[in-house]
């Protein structure tokens, strides 16, 4: 499967390592370029630009908090460049304003939206071992399953509504937090 993975911070670049290693075609991309190095070095493609990254199949995003994904995915333009029928993957805890409002953006471009935000740290991303919360349309799922499987040790379905992983994550983060 062709693959765009846009932000390679400690657990972006773990888990696209895991991606590449399971044999798919991932194309990477990160503000910093020298992030991207090390999965080239394993067989990844770099792309110049996010919209570079986002003609595949699916496109997974891991970036910090909603200011980055509106910037990133809203803001940019990102979303208009993708292919109809692209299903993005966002594996970032972020607001459910947001990802009500990524729902409707995405749904108006005619791609998929997959809210699949995890639980572990960046040694459990790169075993491959993360909890994965995810909700979207069954058949969006169902794409990316195998994406989900070689990077995590177990995946939660929560429902068609994508936000309902994200709910499920923030009220992880606060009973890991108490």
């Amino acid at each position: 499967m062709k693959i765009g993975f846009i932000g390679l911070g400690a657990m972006g670049s773990a888990m696209a390592s895991n991606l590449v290693a399971a044999g798919h075609a991932v194309t990477v991309w990160n503000r910093s370029e020298a992030a991207a190095e090390p999965l080239v070095s394993l067989g990844a493609r770099r792309a110049s630009t996010p919209d570079r990254a986002a003609q595949g199949d699916v496109l997974c995003s891991m970036l910090a908090n909603d200011q980055a994904v509106r910037e990133m995915i809203l803001d940019s333009g990102l979303l208009d460049a993708m292919d109809r029928g692209t299903v993005h993957v966002n594996h970032a805890t972020i607001s459910v304003a947001l990802a009500q409002q990524l729902v409707a953006e995405h749904a108006k471009r005619g791609l998929e939206y997959v809210a699949a935000p995890v639980f572990g740290r960046p040694d459990m991303a790169a075993a491959a071992r993360l909890n994965i919360l995810v909700a979207g349309r069954p058949a969006a799922i169902e794409r990316a399953r195998p994406l989900l499987e070689a990077m995590g040790s177990r995946v939660w379905p929560l429902g068609e509504a994508p936000e309902r992983a994200n709910v499920a994550k923030i009220a992880g983060n606060f009973m890991l937090a108490s």
